[in-house]
Formats: structure tokens, C-alpha cells, sequence
């Protein structure tokens, strides 16, 4: 407690990060009310190092500052401050402002699947497959289908060409599927 009573209170943004840095591992164990104004610092690690501690706690102000940041264009943030205060109606937010990139974002894939693994939805297919067509990474590519195939919204089609996918995880990850599919469907 006495570290982030110390990085609240330190006046250099460049210690301030370094000093909270500590709670991306573990809560910030004041309240968050103290974080939020450097979630929009003009300091570029103060800010990320501040939106990544506030992505670990459940609040309603954090939810609502994901909303501003959604509408200020600050995607990427927005997302990342939805993995613990996701809420279904956030759906919309994410498809608004996510499906209209052609290259999305690893850190926003990232955190999309991490949500919908923390939380369960079945109307979230059409959000993974535009993330799993437009990622340009393999270990995203693999997180996407893992996260659909826990939502039970995979195509049987991408499934299918998983198979042939360039990551080992993610032709091992499709086969498995396919065999669970086909032995509980005997």
C-alpha cells in the first residue's frame, strides 16, 4: 500500500510509471479514482502502464472511461479496460469499432479473446471471425480459435482449415475439435 501511496504522490511521470509498473502484477490497493486522470496522460508510458493496472479491477467508472475511450478513438485502451468490466451490451462497441479495421491490433486481440474467455457469449461469432480473417499473427490466429471453439461459435468451415494452419498449436488445437465433434456425434 505504502508503494502506491508513494507513486501517487511522486511528481515525475517517468518515476510515477516505473513505480506502478508494479500493480500490471497485482491490484493497485487504492482507489482507482487516484489512477484515473493518468489514463489520458500526454505521457505515453505513464498512460499505457496506467490503462494496463486498471484492466485488472472491476469498477463502474472503469467501465465507463473504456466507454469515452471507445468514443475518442482509443481503441485499443478501450478494450483492454472491458477485460474485467466487460458487459454483454459491450458487444455493440466492440463490433462498431473493431469491425471496420483491415489489420487489427494484436494487443486488441489479446484482450478480446481474453474476454471472451472470461466471459461466455454465443452471439460472439461474428466478432471472432473478423478477428480470426484479419489477424496477421499466428499465436493471435491460434488464441481466436481457441476462444471460439470454448464459445462453441466456430465455423466448421475454419475448423477445417485449421488443419492446414502454418502454427503446429493451431492445426493440433483443430484436429483435437474435430475429433471431439465427431466422436460425440456418434
Amino acid at each position: 500500500m505504502l508503494l502506491a501511496h508513494i507513486a501517487i504522490d511522486e511528481p515525475s511521470d517517468f518515476i510515477k510509471a516505473a513505480l506502478l509498473h508494479v500493480f500490471n502484477f497485482v491490484d493497485f490497493p487504492l482507489d482507482v479514482g487516484l489512477l484515473l486522470p493518468y489514463s489520458t496522460s500526454d505521457n505515453d508510458d505513464l498512460r499505457e502502464i496506467v490503462i494496463r493496472t486498471l484492466s485488472r479491477i472491476k469498477d463502474k467508472r472503469i467501465h465507463e472511461l473504456a466507454v469515452q475511450l471507445f468514443n475518442d478513438t482509443q481503441i485499443e485502451n478501450a478494450v483492454a479496460l472491458l477485460e474485467a468490466n466487460f458487459e454483454i451490451d459491450d458487444e455493440t462497441l466492440i463490433r462498431k469499432h473493431i469491425m471496420r479495421s483491415k489489420c487489427v491490433a494484436h494487443g486488441i486481440i489479446m484482450s478480446i479473446t481474453d474476454i471472451y474467455g472470461k466471459y461466455k457469449s454465443n452471439t460472439c461469432g461474428d466478432i471472432l471471425l473478423y478477428l480470426y480473417k484479419n489477424a496477421e499473427c499466428t499465436h493471435c490466429r491460434y488464441k481466436i480459435v481457441e476462444t471460439m471453439i470454448n464459445n462453441a461459435v466456430i465455423p466448421k468451415n475454419i475448423l477445417l482449415e485449421c488443419q492446414y494452419d502454418s502454427y503446429e498449436d493451431t492445426r493440433v488445437l483443430a484436429l483435437e475439435s474435430l475429433d471431439s465433434v465427431y466422436t460425440s456425434s456418434c
